[in-house]
């Protein structure tokens, strides 16, 4: 009976450490897993906008175009004398000088250095009145207005050497001042047509000038 009571003992004994020994630990608990926002997705870069660019102001094709340039001519006109002259000593005045006509001619030659400057020099024949022949050669300065690529306007002022002589005697010569204004239309770039209104202030002793022209010019 004693053998039976260890016997039962050993196997309770063997059955606790058995128990014992078999536990597994419970697993760790897992943190609760956080809500993580959603990320925007990143957006391109503005592209860069260019600063404006200011438009130059156009130029007229008659100045693009323009080339420094001699020119020459000839014209022919009408010669309107008012005043008196000195021819030999003596007091003499054209026929009809209040408001006589006479034909005259005349030569230029000119340098057109800019657009709108040019330097002219022009040999002036006023014509024959009552045996009085007036002649002379002036050195203008032309301010010019191109309006269009074959259309200018012009006013011109300069100095003019003029004499008034007679037929059987010398005059002498007098310097003054002279002015007018025109007009040029270029037929190509080589020839073109001039009209112009002048004014002449001492032709002689007090003879004044008005002239009237029309003419053909050439350019180099």
């Amino acid at each position: 009976m004693r053998l039976s009571f260890l016997c039962a003992v050993m196997l309770g004994l063997f059955s606790a450490s058995a128990y014992a020994g078999g536990t597994v630990a419970p697993a760790p608990e897992e943190a609760p897993a956080t809500a993580t926002a959603p990320q925007p997705a990143p957006q391109p870069a503005p592209a860069p906008v260019a600063a404006p660019v200011s438009q130059p102001m156009p130029v007229p094709s008659a100045e693009i175009s323009f080339k420094p340039h001699l020119y020459a001519g000839a014209s022919i006109g009408i010669t309107r004398y008012s005043g008196s002259t000195l021819a030999g000593g003596t007091l003499v005045e054209p026929k009809h000088a209040s408001g006589a006509k006479y034909v005259f001619n005349k030569v230029f030659f000119g340098y057109r250095f800019l657009p709108n400057l040019a330097l002219e020099f022009d040999e002036i024949d006023l014509g024959k009145s009552s045996g009085i022949t007036g002649i002379g050669s002036s050195l203008d300065v032309l301010g010019i207005l191109p309006l269009r690529d074959s259309f200018d306007v012009f006013g011109k002022l300069g100095i003019a050497d003029m004499e008034a002589h007679g037929s059987t005697s010398n005059g002498s010569y007098h310097t003054g001042v002279n002015y007018g204004i025109g007009a040029d239309y270029h037929i190509n770039q080589t020839w073109g047509v001039r009209a112009e209104i002048e004014r002449f202030h001492r032709v002689g002793h007090d003879l004044k000038a008005n002239l009237f022209s029309l003419g053909l010019q050439y350019g180099f």
